[in-house]
């Protein structure tokens, strides 16, 4: 099991928990000066006191457990609203407002606009040119919401 494996699966529990969804992991940096970055959610949003909060939860469990060899720095941040959607959940916390995503099928790629309706059983059903169209979210890439400034 590759590293940040088990710290997904060490830290996801406690997260949970504390209603905090654990959206991503990665390491940056070099060795002796890398970085955890641990990116978090929660459904009304993610403030400073719920970084700080994840922050301590996962330094603790990071600390007994012990299996990061050297040095690290660890950071704990929002996502941002412009990342991916890629979970169930990720559609259902969008209820109700667009998004743009690319479908690829044997023949062709085709980019869609849409409203996220409902959310059931892996498919999201979105208002598509005033139609119904239900997608398959594991068949949908890039989905990204569309921001209005």
């Amino acid at each position: 099991m590759q590293l940040l494996d088990q710290i997904r699966e060490l830290i996801s529990p406690a997260l949970n928990e504390s209603a905090i969804e654990l959206v991503e992991l990665a390491f940056r940096g070099a060795r002796g000066n890398q970085i955890l970055q641990v990116f978090i959610d929660t459904e009304s949003g993610v403030t400073i006191d719920d970084c700080q909060n994840a922050s301590d939860l996962i330094s603790e469990i990071l600390d007994t457990a012990d299996i990061i060899e050297g040095r690290y720095r660890l950071e704990v941040s929002s996502p941002g609203v412009d990342r991916p959607l890629k979970t169930v959940r990720d559609f259902r916390r969008n209820m109700g407002r667009p998004i743009r995503f690319n479908l690829q099928n044997e023949e062709t790629k085709r980019t869609y606009e849409g409203t996220i309706q409902q959310v059931v059983d892996g498919k999201v059903t979105l208002m598509v040119n005033q139609e119904a169209e239900t997608f398959s979210i594991d068949q949908m890439e890039n989905v990204k919401l569309i921001l209005k400034w």
